[in-house]
């Protein structure tokens, strides 16, 4: 009697997660637009009073939210006894799930959920637990890309290969949130733990780069249109998608094909017109959108100066990695071998330095920003107190 109770409340916890959209996790994850609202509220109360996290505040990319990915934020994280039957749910979903395009866009969605997670893991200190569910987030990446690879476009019709390109556009689009998502969990792990978030920032470049060669170099208009297409499904103002752009423009010149690059230029070209429509508008100050186009250069420095050591890197690699198999004893191999080690470790330590150089000048400039400010609110009180001291009759001063 107990086990066929046994097996008839399974039964019905099953027939529920199968039930409802996206499951018991879809339920714990969407909750209310108001729960979802204060997670998004906490988040940026935490941002703008952590004093380490000043860089943030004067980088120009508005803070990408879980909505941005397609996503709602997580109400259940792992540790929570909830959380078994949110990944239950989604494994019930990856078996209903038979196409090989919705295979792909389901595993892109749930890289999507892993990784909000772990931001939300990484805002509350629990960096064991971000980092581990950052591997899955990666995983889950990794087989959006290759199922999307598999597919046959000779076997498709023209209306699904258009399909499958706009599905291709959004997770180009979602990449580069997702590096913006992994450069706030790296400002928040600990040291320790940086050097696994600097991987997992690494591989998201080289996916972009990947995405961005597939465009149609051959066709100047399809790029034109697909690049468009991503774009318009970035966040933030035109500010931001030019810093989006200068993303793009510092790809690998040996990967992406020069005519995709000059489409990116102009793309970046047009969206700072926009910038200076929005200053004539006065949606936005001359001095606001000077101080934010500075920090787009700084960083846009900082990554081309980085694709200039990773490209030069390359070369020496590929010279060692020919010498290595023309070496004749174990010795000469091994030798070569060490050499390469260390121009890979060389190259890593250059990156890292000049990043930490352009987040200390960031900072500086953060700092300064709100010296000025504290200055003008200054200012502005004494003429008030002084406006109100002429307006009183001196009897009334004293």
């Amino acid at each position: 009697m107990y086990t066929k109770r046994f097996n008839l409340v399974i039964f019905a916890l099953l027939a529920l997660v199968i039930a409802l959209p996206g499951g018991v996790a879809h339920a714990a994850d969407t909750n209310t637009t108001e729960a979802t609202t204060t997670s998004t509220e906490t988040s940026s109360s935490v941002t703008t009073e952590d004093t380490d996290t000043a860089v943030a505040a004067s980088t120009t990319v508005d803070e990408v939210t879980a909505d941005d990915l397609g996503v709602a934020e997580p109400s259940v994280l792992p540790g929570s006894f909830l959380y078994p039957f949110k990944r239950l749910s989604e494994s019930i979903q990856e078996v209903f799930t038979f196409n090989a395009q919705s295979k792909a866009e389901l595993s892109e969605h749930l890289a999507n959920k892993r990784l909000v997670e772990a931001r939300a893991l990484a805002r509350d200190g629990k960096t064991d637990e971000a980092v581990k569910i950052l591997d899955d987030y990666k995983a889950r990446l990794d087989q959006a890309q290759t199922k999307l690879a598999a597919i046959d476009r000779t076997k498709l019709t023209q209306d699904q290969v258009a399909k499958l390109e706009k599905v291709e556009d959004r997770l180009t689009s979602n990449l580069l949130k997702q590096e913006r998502v992994l450069e706030r969990v790296q400002d928040q792990v600990p040291e320790v733990a940086k050097e696994k978030i600097k991987e997992h920032l690494s591989q998201a470049q080289e996916k972009i780069e990947d995405r961005i060669s597939k465009l149609p170099a051959g066709d100047q208009e399809k790029a034109k249109a697909r690049l468009d297409e991503i774009i318009s499904q970035l966040p933030g103002d035109e500010v931001s998608k030019v810093e989006y752009l200068q993303a793009l423009k510092t790809v690998r010149a040996d990967i992406v094909p020069e005519a995709i690059k000059a489409q990116i230029e102009i793309k970046a070209t047009e969206h700072q017109a926009k910038i200076d429509e929005a200053v004539k508008a006065g949606t936005i100050t001359a001095e606001q959108a000077a101080k934010r186009i500075e920090a787009v250069k700084l960083r846009a420095e900082t990554r081309v100066e980085n694709l200039d050591v990773r490209t030069k890197a390359e070369a020496e690699l590929k010279d060692l990695r020919d010498q290595a198999k023309d070496a004749v004893t174990e010795e000469a191999k091994k030798a070569v071998q060490d050499q390469a080690a260390q121009l890979k470790n060389t190259v890593k330590q250059t990156v890292e330095q000049n990043k930490e150089i352009m987040k200390d000048e960031l900072k500086a400039n953060a700092n300064r920003a709100v010296e000025e400010k504290k200055k003008e609110a200054a200012d502005t009180a004494t003429q008030k107190a002084e406006q109100l001291r002429k307006m009183l009759k001196p009897e009334e001063v004293k």
